[in-house]
Formats: C-alpha cells, sequence, structure tokens
C-alpha cells in the first residue's frame, strides 16, 4: 500500500507490505527527490527495518539525525499507508 506525504515540498512515498493482521513486514521508501547524503538516509537498510514489526509508522522509526524532516515525513506516509490499510 502506498502512503504519500509532502516533505519540504517535496513529495515522498513509502511502499508498505502487511501481513494479515496489519502489522508492517516491509517498506521501501522513495526519496529521490530527498538531498543526497541527508534526506536520502530514510532509504538505508537499517532506517526501514525500524518499521518491521509495528501498525504505524510513528511506533516503530526511530529520527536519522541527518534527515529529520525527511525521517518525519517517512514516519508520516508509513503512517498514512497504515491507515490505508486498516480502511480496508
Amino acid at each position: 500500500i502506498k502512503g504519500d506525504m509532502m516533505n519540504s515540498g517535496n513529495p515522498l512515498k513509502a511502499y508498505v507490505c502487511f501481513d494479515e493482521a496489519g502489522v508492517i513486514t516491509g517498506v521501501m521508501i522513495d526519496a529521490s527527490s530527498e538531498t543526497p547524503g541527508f534526506g536520502d538516509n530514510v532509504c538505508t537498510d537499517d532506517y526501514l527495518a525500524s518499521f518491521v514489526g509495528a501498525t504505524d509508522g510513528e511506533s516503530a522509526a526511530v529520527l536519522t539525525g541527518s534527515a529529520t524532516f525527511s525521517s518525519k515525513g517517512a514516519k508520516e506516509a508509513v503512517t498514512a499507508a497504515a491507515a490505508a490499510f486498516a480502511a480496508m
């Protein structure tokens, strides 16, 4: 399920996989519009793995120090995807 968020005027998209119970099993974030070396840190394996096992973005992700706005945008995009899943 895709979750979208505007991050400092740039679109940030999260593609989130859920199991039948609504638990996140995987996340891919398109941060192609983010600043290389800063905002694109939300695409690292460690950051993406922080969502796995949660039911929304807010309870899962740890903010990355060099990408605070991008981290918040990613959390909001994952949470939007979780809300879409819950509404199904």
